[in-house]
């Protein structure tokens, strides 16, 4: 299991190397819910996320990959063999992995 896959070349990369055996899980959630969970989060000090403003121009990059080596998840969610929404609690995300998984394997 690989986490925190950001970019488009690697996916490519593990297809190739992997073949049939690599199943990409996209797991999304609403940004303004991300925002949320991040400032209730450990994390919420990030001095550069305290702001919805700047958690979004900085998301809508990473997200779109459009600025020099910007990360590209919305490119790699779109290449995803399935895709899970995260928009309740962890415990229904696990159940949610769990069905994926289940019939990957």
């Amino acid at each position: 299991m690989i986490l925190g896959m950001r970019l488009v070349d690697g996916i490519s990369y593990l297809r190739t190397k992997l073949g049939g055996v690599f199943y990409l899980i996209g797991i999304t959630v609403d940004q303004k819910l991300r925002f949320e969970r991040k400032m209730e989060s450990q994390r919420s000090d990030d001095s550069d996320l305290k702001q919805w403003q700047e958690f979004k121009i900085k998301d809508d990059i990473e997200t779109g990959g459009t600025v020099g080596n910007a990360q590209e998840v919305g490119k790699v969610v779109e290449m995803a063999d399935v895709k899970i929404v995260n928009d309740q609690d962890l415990e229904l995300l696990y159940e949610k992995l769990d069905e994926v998984v289940k019939k990957l394997v």
